[in-house]
């Protein structure tokens, strides 16, 4: 994972270049000391998980179908207790210290058994901005009175992650296509303060500058997640997205060596974000049943009989958030299972050209699968009939397999059987980006067959 100045721009006279020890209003180091007994509880063994933060934790069980899929997630991702989301929209860190005094009164006799996962202060530096050598003071207190009062209400551990990136459009501006900008945002308050404040008060959740739930780069790589709306939080439709992986992540920092049962079995995706009926009406009830829905239902993955498959989780990285025009029943196909307007309709896509709301590759990530498993993989994409204007070259895994060609007028819409083996991270990689000569580049359905 790359540290946040690689992110180019030049630093602010506030920053600190490394290794230079930090400025007085950073955090200092954080020395060498015994355990705390109980402190680091590991959060899949707890009896809870407290989500603690403001709208992007708050707004991602909102609705009835939202709340089902997070608690259907959090499950699958083999937490076995209870998940309490105690977030509150617009709260900064004064208002979060208000909300843990309820906390306080609920988990009064069972907070070692609790652990808390954070996301602060996204509001305090939305009002602040940009950072200036004279809100240290402010910040490290707000962040330290935070862990302070977790401790004494006795939590048995707690997490947090980089806040993320926010593309601010009012003066001054954090833009997509000038790092320089991103001294305007959340980058300097994370290297100032908020990573300082991980490392020191939860040492397992950043080192040597970085946090290894990195919210911020998560953003930054999937520019669609934020910017169809007010470019700080997430599309309506997929708000259940940043808890999800928030618990994805919390998950990876404490078992990371669960793998999927994938053996002899076969999976099969489309791409949706909830936009469409068949999402809102079916999906929502059975979370994808043969087909999943990415990325709407990204860590409830149910093989082609439907039963869930524990451990595994798929992400889509750049692209755009899917959009229903694609060839639907135009589209060529020869895999049954990919076939027909339901699998062909909703697409995400790469761009030659970049704009904020999307990204010159799109890349789906598989995870948790078992090393050395080996399969085949189909995918199909579908548009219109746009000539050689819609062909994708397509990498799996590093290795270039071959072009996918969305166009309804062409030979095929599909590339089949192409052949992988699973490394020793547990990934499987499939990235597209627009071939030469081509200004897009597409992905509307896939399937993996396990041998």
């Amino acid at each position: 994972m790359a540290r946040f100045p690689s992110r180019g721009g030049p630093r602010p006279p506030f920053g600190y270049p490394r290794p230079i020890p930090r400025p007085p209003f950073g955090y200092p180091r954080p020395i060498p000391r015994p355990s705390i007994p109980g402190h680091f509880l590991d959060p899949l063994k707890a009896d809870a998980i407290v989500l603690i933060g403001a709208s992007l934790m708050d707004y991602g069980d909102d609705s009835t179908e939202q709340a089902a899929y997070i608690q259907a997630a959090f499950r699958n991702l083999g937490y076995r207790g209870v998940l309490d989301n105690r977030a509150v929209r617009g709260d900064r860190m004064a208002q979060t210290q208000t909300r843990l005094d309820d906390v306080a009164v609920d988990y009064a006799s069972t907070a070692r058994r609790a652990f808390a996962m954070m996301h602060r202060p996204g509001n305090d530096i939305t009002a602040m901005r940009p950072l200036d050598d004279t809100q240290g003071d402010f910040i490290r207190t707000g962040l330290s009175g935070i862990t302070d009062r977790l401790k004494r209400i006795g939590f048995g551990g707690f997490a947090a992650a980089s806040v993320t990136k926010r593309f601010y459009t009012a003066d001054p501006a954090v833009l997509y296509n000038d790092p320089a900008t991103d001294v305007n945002g959340s980058l300097p308050y994370n290297e100032a303060y908020v990573i300082p404040w991980i490392e020191k008060e939860m040492p397992r959740y950043a080192s040597d500058g970085v946090a290894k739930i990195d919210a911020y780069e998560w953003v930054n790589e999937s520019r669609w997640i934020v910017t169809y709306g007010d470019k700080t939080h997430l599309v309506a439709s997929v708000e259940h997205i940043f808890p999800e992986w928030l618990l994805y992540q919390l998950k990876r920092q404490h078992d990371n060596d669960a793998r999927a049962d994938v053996a002899g079995k076969s999976f099969v995706f489309r791409c949706a974000a909830g936009d469409d009926t068949a999402a809102a009406a079916v999906d929502a009830v059975t979370y994808g049943g043969a087909v999943n829905v990415i990325p709407k239902f990204r860590s409830y993955i149910t093989d082609q009989t439907g039963a869930v498959c524990p451990h595994f989780a798929v992400d889509i990285i750049g692209g755009s958030i899917p959009s229903n025009q694609g060839g639907g029943d135009a589209a060529i196909i020869s895999d049954s299972r990919l076939q027909g307007a339901a699998m062909n309709t909703h697409y995400t896509y790469a761009s030659a050209a970049e704009s904020i709301t999307r990204q010159a590759f799109v890349q789906t990530r598989h995870m948790g699968l078992p090393t050395g498993a080996t399969g085949r993989l189909t995918l199909a994409a579908s548009r219109a009939a746009t000539g050689t204007d819609r062909r994708g070259d397509v990498v799996v895994n590093g290795a270039t397999v071959g072009v996918l060609d969305a166009a309804t007028n062409a030979t095929s819409n599909e590339l089949a059987n192409i052949p992988f083996e699973i490394g020793d991270d547990g990934v499987l990689d499939v990235r597209i980006t627009p071939s030469a000569g081509s200004n897009y580049a597409y992905q509307t359905s896939w399937a993996l067959d396990f041998d």
